[in-house]
């Protein structure tokens, strides 16, 4: 369904004080127990665009249960209470999470629409580091967040069917730098919805759109493009295997992995992947990955899977590197207090 992220965010807001009064997060069912497993010998180690080649230290989940981003150490398993960060006052409805290479952590807020960024190290008494919200920012439903090499910022804004970057550092009611939007780009409000996106060091942006005519696709924009511009390629078709992507995550190789929240199944592409591309592997996991909302890999190729509901309750869940078919995940993690129960992006750094 094309307005499945949407949706959510009307949800979060418009049962706000229902979420607010939710209490008690299920214990997580059996599982191994261990370290993240690291890629086959052998194979190359494939770090998420946002972060250098090396092991997990911090997992970041956005959660409206307790509109806030929630911090939990990359061994974490079972039910576990997490490092809350403390948002602006009335601030509600945190969607997306992404960390820059040095580990600051931007939270995308749908209300008011603000990127909150929190610098590395950020304890619950610490404040934000920058917010940058207000009418000249452009930004409406920011449903996606990334961030390049050279700590520009990106955001996907379902409200407005636009992409918007803003410089490193920008803080307050500033507008973007560079804004993507237009009939050319093959996102709007009705057929092309924006979900999420990522992007990679180099500043090549991917969007992850649903669409009631193809059912969804993956739009790549060169770096630096701006305006109403033509997408470099389009990943969609019935052979992909998309249907309802709503988030979107990369690896060093530039693989493109997309989870599908119709079907609950993550996807991986080779780098470079267009039109109706046949995907390098498919799986899914039964409840846990039920009703997807995040999706991120970490610097060993591990894939991190957030569902804000499910079978288990609002979790998220680490699978293996080679993970194929149906996926058994190394880790899965609900919350004390029900943290997660509406668990939405989730970045590794």
């Amino acid at each position: 369904m094309i307005d499945e992220r949407i949706g959510r965010i009307f949800a979060a807001l418009g049962f706000l004080a229902a979420l607010s009064a939710c209490s008690g997060g299920g214990s997580s069912p059996p599982h191994t127990q261990g370290t993240p497993t690291p890629a086959p010998s052998g194979a190359t180690p494939t770090p998420s665009a946002s972060a250098t080649p090396h092991a997990p230290s911090l997992v970041a989940v956005g959660s409206a249960q307790s509109h806030t981003a929630a911090l939990f150490p990359p061994t974490a398993n079972g039910t576990v209470t997490p490092v809350l960060l403390t948002l602006p006052s009335g601030y509600i409805a945190p969607f997306a999470v992404a960390f820059d290479a040095a580990g600051d952590l931007f939270v995308g807020v749908v209300a008011p629409a603000s990127i909150v960024e929190y610098a590395a190290g950020a304890t619950a008494a610490s404040a934000p580091l920058h917010t940058i919200t207000g009418g000249a920012t452009e930004l409406s439903e920011p449903v996606g967040v990334g961030v390049d090499g050279a700590g520009d910022i990106y955001v996907a804004n379902a409200g407005s069917a636009a992409i918007t970057v803003y410089a490193p550092g920008a803080n307050g009611d500033v507008a973007p730098i560079r804004t993507i939007a237009g009939g050319a780009t093959d996102i709007n409000l009705t057929t092309t919805v924006l979900q999420s996106l990522a992007v990679d060091s180099a500043g090549t942006i991917y969007a992850a759109v649903a669409d009631d005519l193809r059912g969804g696709g993956i739009l790549e924009f060169a770096p630096g493009a701006s305006g109403n511009a033509v997408p470099a390629t389009t990943l969609v078709g019935t052979a992909t295997g998309l249907d309802g992507p709503i988030a979107i995550a990369l690896d060093a190789n530039r693989n493109l992995y997309a989870i599908n929240s119709n079907g609950n199944t993550v996807i991986e592409f080779a780098a470079g992947a267009n039109g109706d591309a046949t995907p390098l592997r498919t799986f899914s996991s039964g409840a846990f990955i039920d009703d997807p909302a995040g999706l991120a890999v970490d610097g060993l190729g591990n894939i991190y899977v957030s569902s804000q509901t499910g079978g288990i309750g609002g979790s998220y869940s680490v699978f293996p590197a080679t993970s194929s078919g149906i996926g058994v995940p190394t880790y899965t993690v609900t919350a004390a207090g029900g943290v997660l129960d509406q668990a939405y992006g989730i970045a590794v750094h």
